[in-house]
Formats: C-alpha cells, structure tokens, sequence
C-alpha cells in the first residue's frame, strides 16, 4: 500500500523524532508521485480544455491561443501541504536551503501548500497596514513585554 505502518494505523506511540519523520517522509514521497499523476494526466488536460472551450465562445480573449496554446494552458498545480512534525526544525531547515541556494521560496511555500505570490501579497498588505496604524516597533515591544512577563511569573 506504500503508507508507513505509523500513518496507516495512526499509532506513533512507539516513535521517536526521527522514524516518525522518516515514515512521513516516506509517505509523503509517495503521495506526491500519485498527486503529480493526477496533475499531469486528469487536471492540466481538464483545464486545457476548458480553457479552450472558453477561448473559443470568446468568453476570454486570447490572441493567437492556438499558436501559443501551451503558454496560456501552463499551470502549476499547488496541493495540501505535508505538515511539519517538529515546526520550528522544518522552518529553520527550510530557511537555511533557501539561504544555501538549494530551495526557492516558490518551493517551500507549495510544500505547505501555499502560493508564494500571495503570501508575499499578503505580507506587503499586513506591512502597510501596521505602518498606517503606527505599529512599527509593536513586534519587537510586544517580545519585551513577554520576556519581562515570564520573568514575572518565574520570579526571576
């Protein structure tokens, strides 16, 4: 069945960090296999006719669609992403590849299952929204006052 016992049964009671990661990694190899099929084989076909069906009742206007048919069809398909077991390692290691060269941003942002356009997008809108409100430093404040909290509370 290719799935880890781990994940079929949903018992990692007996697992460390590491096999669990292992298995899921294991699993998640083969998941996107079946996935990338099912996006070269049934989806792409699927919007590549749908695309020219809308092209041709001129519901979109597309100069030159049949000379430049693959351009206007090429899509990317983004799935679920796999999840992180531990998140803090997965992002530090998914920080240091982009860092090395070894990953695009594009790259660990559909591993989770995100677009990275929007999450720039949406980044730049959260950014100006703090700078219109006068929230610059609330971050770094906000960090501060957790810090001097627990310091309260462990009476250190």
């Amino acid at each position: 069945m290719n799935i880890p016992y781990e994940l079929l049964l949903k018992d990692f009671s007996k697992t460390n960090y590491s096999s669990a990661r292992s298995a899921l990694l294991e699993a998640w190899r083969y998941f996107n296999g079946r996935r990338q099929w099912l996006a070269d084989y049934w989806a792409t076909p699927v919007y590549e006719l749908w695309l020219e069906e809308v092209v041709n009742k001129g519901l979109i206007d597309a100069p030159d669609f049949y000379q430049n048919r693959y351009a206007y069809s090429r899509c990317k398909w983004i799935g679920p992403g796999r999840g992180w077991v531990d998140p803090v390692k997965e992002a530090q290691a998914c920080q240091i590849r982009m860092e090395i060269g070894l990953s695009t941003l594009e790259a660990e942002c559909a591993s989770q299952g995100l677009d990275w356009e929007e999450v720039l997008e949406q980044r730049a809108r959260e950014k100006n929204k703090i700078k219109k409100m006068g929230l610059d430093g609330v971050k770094s404040n906000e960090k501060t006052v957790i810090l001097e909290e627990d310091k309260e509370i462990s009476g250190k």
